[in-house]
């Protein structure tokens, strides 16, 4: 064995001492060097951007550290961040200080703190709620991380801290904090790193760091994101200069992946890549699973989400141009489910969120909107780039099996100005909406039950569904297209306790809308709740069944004036513009069932009716036609039928709707053609009071139009009837009726009215069977009236309605007896025939006024008066003189060729010429006719042809008569009120009177005497009145004449009952020629020289004379001459004669006693036994 030589061994120990030296050497400097200031602050050359610290630190070997507390942190404009670990165990690569470069080969770390704030002060989720169950707030909007303006003063540098850092591998345990601005991360777990750089450019770069973490808590602040979290994640990071990078650009350097479980109690970090403008959140709490694919900050295909919650709420917000809006909340238990996939070549991000046994509501408010079976929200959208918020995503969201409690909430969604209200009613939801690119879609169902509400100011009830199709809402260009969308409303009683009844009755309206594209001229979320007409323009088609088209008044200006009723099939073509109908708009509607009210009457029938909005002259006119088919007018008031024909057109124009107070410019017109008036007898209703003519039966057919133009009515009206049976004038008649009614101008406003150029034929033959019709033939060449301002008053008390104005008549009238309608007196006037009307009425407040005048000229015309009737031709005039409040009224009718007979009978007692009846009233009024009547009868120049017509004003039977003579006849009658006065005068010549048996022939003269007549009793003072026969003789029985006989008989007093028989009771004086009259009725044939000797010239005397209609009674004769006195009481009755008669001539006296054909002689005391007869005579004759 060889030994070692000393020389080596001392090398050995030298070389071991040297290495200990070092060592000690070593120890001593590192160590002091790693516990001054001096070398952290050469590391930390620019401690504005870099710092590096430690506490303390110790090694044993060259490059092997130990550290405590170190801390190195980094500032850019943007942001800053620390590292912070409680100790660490490093082996350096001391060769690589030379280029200033910390090169790390291994290190083991632990008690890691990191912290990263953003100079970016708004977090999202910094501020929601800790606890779910929490009612949610506003959502808050998510801003993105977006670079921040530094001004140009502050130099933004780009180069790193000086010194570059390298790890090539570090394993770091127990992770204490995790902070980056307000979330804070903490957990159990560990961290390895691999590669990692940090370039003297400020690049950094790792190719491998990993991340687990047990019972991992996030938190925002002091409020709790998630729970008992659990992760593996793996990521590398592409070289990069973080101060080269704006926000959240530098996730975008990042791979990677991520698998993270655990309580998730917000989703404040998910809703900011929901939504960019924050309109969509989610709420709420669960349990998560994840699994993210990470390609430079890109999620990728194969990346999942998954969230259990038992309380989840989609948060939905209607943003407006302000940035606020109602807001809505959507809860239930579901789940929440996210997924990245390539389909079709294209990589999409999905998220579903599904909701069972939801509720919703308006926020703040917790109004509740519905409940539902499930909800369903799905986004679609690009990948998601963690570095950026992302692109609105493609959104659906769906509700199934909802049903709204009160639809009536539905109401603050429409516009304030519509037709239409919801009051209550429950109903079925299912639906979806669409969102992409700020452009919704989607597709509604609506099904009510006994819905209640209002529709054009009608009170409805009933079923009600809606289709409602948004095939686009385009937020952007503010266009809306609800094509495809249908309306079914069942509507019935109002009255809610019959709303489970069955309805025959129930209107049933179906409506689709076959295009409608609408752009509103303001955000179409502003719509909701717009005060007015909301400003949409553009086209609406529609098509469907109407259930009741009442609504077409409303686009009429007036829209009280058509009414319209009944359902039918619709066709719409509207054009809108902000709001309003624009020309070209068009509605059409055809129906079997249709019907229209207006002025008073109601049209029905089938029929169609177009609505246009027209544009003529630069003016819009709404134009409205209805025309209807077998159709039927009745009256509103008591629904009877006026008439009924094959078409009636409706036609009516006005200005838009948008001027309702411009009711004057509502133009409707109205025609009809040969229609059947079944009953006349309806007509009455439309006539004055009192008129010519009334209607009882009958038919007739009519055409015409009436026009409604500015206030104002106009038009024309036929009417022509067959067998038409009624009064005419107070008579019966039965014929033909002709009627132009020629309406030129009615002004309800002004009450005018001009009905000049109306035309009347009215041929009527008589019920009682004339064989020559009457005829009537009237032009009312002017007729303008105008009613006064009381008239409604009028009219609602039953009296005719004040008239004021002018009305001018020409015609043929086939009976003038109208006339009498003036005459209600007792003085027996009467007009009647036919003949040639000229009149011109003036009427002031239905009163005919002064200035009134009135023409009739007739061939056949009949004047009346008291019992007498003249018959010729003629003429009668009548006109109102005299002061507007104090009318005279008077008629004269005059006959040049004229008939005089007594009422009923048919032999003209008088003819001749010239007989005229003047009438003069001093108080007139139109209804109650001429008062106080002063009438004036002239006969003048008549003859009578056979005066036996008199014989019946005689006592029938009493043997006296008229056998025969004509004579002519003059007289003056004049009658005040109910009394009358006048004279007679008649001259008659070959006159024979038979006063039993004996005749007398002569020349006849009466003049006749009549005063203080009372014309309801025809009862006279005849006092006055005159009796004389002359050239005349008296044959007796015997044979005997007197030749150049007379008589005059004078009515001394007396009065007189003008009838047939005639009444009298009168005294007389008696002038006679000669006594043989009385003697010869007292003497037989027989004595002769007895008759002789009483007969006696020139005798004169007085006798009363009573004429009771069956008897002439002759009381208290006394005549005397020479030395003759008679006295003798004779009663003439029923073909006998009985009387007693004293004679005294001279010393002869001398009684005899008269029964019939006896006669007995009283000569002993005659005066005494005539005085007893008589006393017993006239008891017994009266």
């Amino acid at each position: 064995m060889a030994r070692a030589t000393p020389l080596k061994g001392n090398w050995l120990i030298k070389l071991i001492a040297l290495a200990g030296m070092l060592e000690l050497v070593y120890l001593v400097i590192a160590n002091l060097l790693l516990n001054v200031p001096y070398i952290q602050m050469k590391l930390s050359s620019k401690p504005d951007q870099f710092t590096i610290q430690w506490s303390s630190g110790w090694t044993y070997l060259p490059g092997h550290l130990y550290v405590n507390n170190l801390q190195v942190e980094g500032r850019t404009p943007e942001r800053q961040w620390s590292v912070l670990m409680s100790e660490g165990e490093f082996d350096l690569a001391l060769w690589r200080l030379f280029s200033r470069t910390i090169q790390m080969q291994s290190s083991t770390m632990s008690g890691l703190t990191v912290t990263v704030n953003s100079t970016i002060t708004e977090i999202p989720g910094a501020a929601e709620s800790q606890n779910p169950a929490a009612p949610a707030g506003p959502p808050e909007a998510l801003q993105p991380l977006e670079k921040i303006n530094i001004p140009s003063s502050i130099e933004q540098k780009k180069t790193g801290a000086g010194w570059a850092f390298i790890i090539g591998h570090a394993d770091i345990a127990n992770i204490d904090q995790i902070k980056i601005d307000t979330y804070i991360f903490t957990g159990h777990g560990g961290v390895q790193l691999n590669e990692l750089t940090f370039g003297t450019d400020g690049a950094l770069a790792l190719e491998r760091g990993t991340l687990q973490i047990e019972s991992g808590l996030l938190m925002s602040g002091s409020k709790s994101i998630g729970t008992s979290l659990e992760s593996d994640i793996e990521l590398r990071l592409e070289r990069f200069v973080p101060a080269e990078q704006d926000g959240l650009t530098a996730t975008g350097f990042i791979s990677g992946s991520i698998d993270l479980s655990g309580d998730l109690s917000s989703f404040a970090i998910l809703n900011r890549y929901l939504s960019d403008s924050g309109w969509l959140q989610l709420k709420g709490r669960g349990a998560l699973t994840t699994h993210l694919l990470i390609e430079k900050g890109r999620l990728v295909e194969g990346s999942e989400l998954s969230i259990e919650s038992p309380d989840l709420a989609v948060e939905l917000e209607e943003k407006n141009d302000s940035g606020s809006g109602d807001q809505y909340s959507i809860r239930g238990a579901g789940t929440v489910k996210g997924d990245v996939s390539s389909r079709s070549g294209d990589a999409k991000t999905q998220l579903q969120v599904e909701l069972k046994d939801i509720v919703m509501h308006t926020e703040p408010q917790e109004q509740l909107l519905l409940k539902g079976k499930a909800f369903h929200l799905l986004l679609t959208g690009p990948p998601v780039y963690l570095s950026e918020t992302s692109a609105e995503p493609v959104v659906r969201l769906q509700w199934d099996e909802a049903v709204m409690p009160d639809i009536s909430l539905l109401n603050d969604y429409l516009p304030g100005e519509m037709p239409f209200r919801i009051h209550a009613g429950r109903a079925r939801l299912n639906g979806y909406l669409n969102y992409t690119d700020r452009v919704v879609s989607g597709i509604f169902e609506l099904a009510g039950e006994d819905v209640s509400g209002e529709i054009l100011n009608e009170s409805v009830i009933g079923r009600l569904g809606l289709e409602l199709h948004l095939k686009q809402a385009d937020i952007n260009n503010r266009q809306l297209d609800l094509s495809g969308t249908r309306l079914e409303l069942q509507t019935g009683h109002s009255d809610p306790g019959t709303a489970d009844q069955t309805d025959q009755g129930a209107l049933r309206t179906e409506l689709k809308i076959i295009e409608g594209r609408l752009t509103s001229a303001i955000p179409l979320n502003e719509l909701k709740g717009f005060q007015g007409r909301p400003p949409l323009s553009g086209i609406l088609q529609l098509e469907g069944k109407i259930g009741n088209i009442d609504f077409l008044s409303d686009f009429l200006s007036d829209r009280t004036a058509l009414e319209f009723g009944g359902d039918g099939v619709v066709r719409t073509n509207l054009r809108v513009h902000e709001g309003q109908l624009a020309p070209g708009s068009i509605l059409e509607i055809e129906s079997d069932k249709l019907f229209s009210s207006f002025s008073g009457f109601t049209a029905s029938g089938s029929g169609n009716v177009l609505v246009e909005l027209q544009k003529v002259a630069e003016v819009e006119e709404i134009s409205l036609k209805m025309d209807l088919r077998d159709m039927k007018l009745h009256q509103v008031q008591d629904g009877r039928l006026l008439f009924q024909g094959k078409g009636l057109q409706l036609s009516a124009s006005s200005p838009p709707v948008d001027i309702r107070n411009r009711h004057d410019l509502l133009k409707i017109e109205v025609k009809w053609q040969d229609a059947l008036v079944p009953d006349l007898e309806i007509v009455n209703g439309y006539l004055p009071e009192n008129p010519p003519f009334l209607s009882s039966s009958g038919s007739a057919r009519t055409s015409g139009h009436i026009e409604f133009d500015n206030s104002s009515i106009s038009g024309d009206i036929r009417l022509a009837g067959e067998n038409v049976t009624g009064m005419l004038l107070k008579q019966p008649v039965s014929g033909k009726l002709d009627l132009d009614l020629l309406i030129k101008q009615l002004k309800p406003e002004s009450r005018f009215l001009d009905i000049s150029g109306t035309r009347i034929l009215m041929q009527a033959g008589s019920t009682a069977g004339e064989t020559k019709p009457l005829e009537t033939r009237i032009t009312i060449g002017e007729a303008k009236l105008k009613l006064s301002p009381d008239s409604l008053q009028e009219e609602k008390s039953g009296a005719p309605p004040p008239l004021s104005g002018v009305v001018r008549l020409e015609g043929s009238v086939a009976n003038i007896g109208f006339v009498n309608s003036f005459l209600k007196n007792s003085q027996g006037l009467k007009i009647a025939g036919n003949g040639h009307l000229n009149a011109d009425l003036r009427f002031l407040e239905g009163q005919m006024a002064p200035g009134s005048t009135l023409q009739i000229t007739s061939d056949n015309l009949s004047s009346r008066f008291l019992d007498f009737e003249a018959n010729g031709s003629g003429k009668v005039s009548a006109r109102i003189e005299g002061e507007a409040d104090a009318p005279v009224a008077k008629i004269e009718s005059s006959i040049k060729s004229f008939r005089l007979r007594r009422l009923g009978e048919t032999v003209s007692y008088v003819s001749g010429n010239g007989f005229q009846i003047t009438t003069e009233a001093r108080s007139f009024d139109s209804i109650l006719g001429l008062q106080n009547l002063e009438t004036s009868v002239r006969l003048m120049a008549a003859e009578i042809p056979d005066i036996t017509v008199y014989n019946s004003y005689l006592p029938e039977n009493a043997g006296i008569s008229i056998d025969s003579g004509t004579g002519k006849v003059a007289g003056e009658f004049h009658l005040s009120g109910n009394s009358g006065s006048g004279n007679l005068d008649m001259m008659a010549e070959g006159v024979e009177v038979n006063v039993k048996g004996q005749v007398i022939r002569g020349d006849l003269h009466i003049y006749t005497h009549l005063a203080d007549g009372n014309l309801e009793k025809m009862i006279f003072d005849a006092s006055g009145t005159t009796l004389r026969i002359e050239n005349g003789s008296l044959l007796s029985q015997n044979g005997t004449q007197a030749e150049d006989w007379w008589g005059q008989l004078d009515i001394k007093r007396g009065h007189m009952t003008w009838k047939r028989p005639l009444l009298l009771n009168a005294a007389l004086n008696l002038q006679l020629s000669d006594s043989g009259l009385l003697v010869h009725l007292f003497v037989k044939e027989k004595k002769k020289w007895l008759t002789d000797l009483l007969t006696i010239k020139n005798v004169t005397g007085k006798t009363k004379v009573l004429l009771n209609g069956n008897s002439i009674l002759l009381s208290k004769v006394r005549i005397t001459g020479e030395q003759l006195l008679v006295l003798a009481d004779v009663l003439l009755s029923e073909k006998k004669i009985r009387g007693g008669m004293y004679a005294k001539y001279g010393i002869l006296r001398m009684g005899i006693e008269l029964e019939d054909e006896d006669r007995t002689l009283r000569l002993m005391k005659p005066l005494k036994w005539y005085d007893s007869f008589s006393k017993d005579f006239e008891t017994v004759a009266r």
